[in-house]
This record gives structure tokens, C-alpha cells and sequence, in this order.
């Protein structure tokens, strides 16, 4: 008697199966048989783990050109939030900082304001990046700014330097990164939005 359509259904299903579990052609005869779905041969077997490997293969292809523009989308929109993120913390005219130190008074720094230079202390710029830390937790939130963006920035770093350190000790080099990035919207490390789709 021929086997019904649901039956020879769920036999190739249970086989399909037993191949991603790694089973051996034989091992799987005998599993069949000891659920007494059927007696298959070997020679069935392998002509189902062909049939198998190539639909495994066609499927593996159609998901890659479908999951790909998304992650490329997903990685843009991350890209480009964590730039603008970069944007704020550069407010308050330190994107005009220029690097160079006031050598009237060998401690501060000038920003560049309307084109000319204005003064600046050391301690007034880390005043000012903590004030925009404080600016862009305030719009996405304490979690997306120590958790996802500064873990960039961090990244950044050869030996992924400590983000307040950076602002403590290296703060000119830090806000020359920070313009950097937020020009070239692209990022190095993960973070826990990213770590999925950057593998």
C-alpha cells in the first residue's frame, strides 16, 4: 500500500532532521525503523541527504541576499545614530577648538569663534564634553550612551583606552576622534546593538 502524503511527509521531515543532528546514513536507518515509520534503505538515504544538501544550499543562498541588504540597513542606522551622538558631544562650539595651546598664557586653548580665537582652559573643555555626555544621555538615554556609543569610542583606541581617562588625559586627541567619527560615520568595535549582525 502506498504511504499517504502526510506520512511520507513527516518520514522525510524526521530525516531532514537527523541529518542536521549529525547522524550517519546508517545511524538514521536504524532510527526509523526503531519508530516504525517505515523501512528505508541506505540507498534511500543518501538520496534524500543529496536531495538535502541541495535544498540546504539554495536556501543558504536565498537567506544571505535577503538577511544582507537588512544588515546593511542596520548597520547604517547604527552608524548613523552613533555619529550623531558624536555630534552632540562636540557642542558648545568644541568642534571650533583649535589643538594648538594659547602661548600668551601656556595653559589654555583658543576656539575659533566668528573667526577669532577665544580662549579656553583645559578645564573648561572637560567641563564641556561632560555637560554634552550629560546633553546625549538626556535624548537616547544613560544606556545607549555608556553602553553602545562610548564602547565605540573605546574601540577606537589602540589598546581601547578608558573613556574618561581619554577625557582627563588625552582630551584634545578625544575631540579630534570625536569629529573624525562624526564625519565618517563609520565605527570600529560592537556594542550590545551591533554584536549580533557585526560577527
Amino acid at each position: 500500500m502506498n504511504k499517504k502524503p502526510e506520512s511520507k511527509f513527516n518520514e522525510l521531515k524526521f530525516i531532514f532532521q537527523e541529518f542536521l543532528r549529525g547522524l550517519s546514513d546508517k545511524e538514521i536507518v536504524e532510527e526509523i525503523k526503531k519508530m516504525e515509520l517505515s523501512s528505508p534503505t541506505l540507498l534511500f538515504i543518501r538520496e534524500k541527504r543529496k536531495d538535502f544538501n541541495a535544498a540546504e544550499s539554495v536556501l543558504r543562498s536565498y537567506l544571505e541576499q535577503k538577511i544582507d541588504p537588512m544588515i546593511t540597513q542596520k548597520r547604517m542606522a547604527h552608524y548613523e545614530q552613533l555619529a550623531k551622538t558624536a555630534e552632540i558631544l562636540l557642542e558648545d562650539d568644541l568642534r571650533k577648538l583649535i589643538t594648538a595651546k594659547d602661548e600668551s598664557s601656556g595653559e589654555n586653548y583658543n576656539l575659533l569663534i566668528a573667526g577669532y580665537p577665544e580662549s579656553i582652559t583645559h578645564k573648561q573643555i572637560i567641563g564641556r564634553l561632560e555637560a554634552n555626555v550629560a546633553s546625549a544621555c538626556e535624548k537616547y538615554g544613560t544606556w545607549w550612551v555608556f553602553d553602545c556609543f562610548i564602547a565605540h569610542v573605546e574601540a577606537e583606541y589602540p589598546e581601547g583606552q578608558d573613556f574618561y581617562i581619554s577625557m582627563e588625559a588625552d582630551t584634545i586627541k578625544l575631540i579630534t576622534m570625536l569629529m573624525t567619527l562624526a564625519h565618517r560615520k563609520t565605527f570600529k568595535g560592537t556594542c550590545p546593538v551591533c554584536e549580533e549582525w557585526q560577527r
